[in-house]
C-alpha cells in the first residue's frame, strides 16, 4: 500500500511540475554533440547559429539556458565556459560562466539513460537583451591551465523570452 501511495504522489507531483512549466517554450534552441567529448580553450568553438529574425519588437529580453550532458569521467567540480555572442554587424558580447557539476561527492543533474552520463540544466545568462536578427553563439572552455576539457558529450542552448516588468 505504501509503494502505491508513493507512486501516486510521484505521478501527481510530476503532472503539477509539467503543468507549471508547460508555458515556457524557447524562442530558439540549438544542439551540438561533441564527437570527441572535448571542448577547447582557444580553437574549435562549440558554435550555434541563432535566428531571431521572426521575433517581434525593438529589443528582446531573453535568458540563455544550457543543457549540458557530461561524462562522469570528466574529473572536474565545474565546467568553466567563455561565451561569445556576435550579431550581424560583428558586434561581440562576452560572458564567462562557471557551471557546477558536482557538490561534494554528488554529481549534479540527472543520470542519462546510459547511466554513465549526467544531464544538467543551467541558466548561463539570466538576462540578455537581443534585437531581432541573426547571431553566432560560440562557447569555449575557460580554463587557461588546460587547453581542453574532456567529458562534455552534448550542449543544448535555449533562449527564452522573459516578460518585461513594467515600472510603476
Amino acid at each position: 500500500m505504501t509503494s502505491l501511495r508513493l507512486l501516486t504522489s510521484l505521478v501527481c507531483f510530476t503532472a503539477l511540475l509539467l503543468a507549471g512549466c508547460g508555458d515556457m517554450i524557447p524562442i530558439w534552441r540549438g544542439e551540438v554533440t561533441l564527437d570527441d567529448y572535448t571542448i577547447y580553450h582557444s580553437v574549435y568553438p562549440v558554435e550555434f547559429e541563432v535566428d531571431l529574425s521572426r521575433e517581434q519588437g525593438a529589443e528582446l529580453n531573453t535568458r540563455l539556458e544550457l543543457v549540458i550532458r557530461y561524462y562522469v569521467g570528466i574529473g572536474r567540480q565545474n565546467l568553466p565556459l567563455f561565451i561569445l555572442i556576435e550579431d550581424e554587424e560583428n558586434n561581440i558580447r562576452e560572458f564567462t560562466v562557471d557551471i557546477p557539476l558536482k557538490s561534494g561527492e554528488q554529481w549534479l543533474g540527472v543520470p542519462a539513460e546510459n547511466e554513465i552520463d549526467y544531464v544538467l540544466t543551467h541558466t548561463a545568462i539570466p538576462s540578455l537583451r537581443l534585437k531581432p536578427g541573426k547571431y553566432t553563439l560560440k562557447m569555449y572552455a575557460n580554463d587557461e591551465l588546460d587547453e581542453k576539457i574532456y567529458g562534455v558529450v552534448k550542449i543544448e542552448a535555449r533562449l527564452f523570452l522573459l516578460e518585461e516588468v513594467s515600472e510603476s
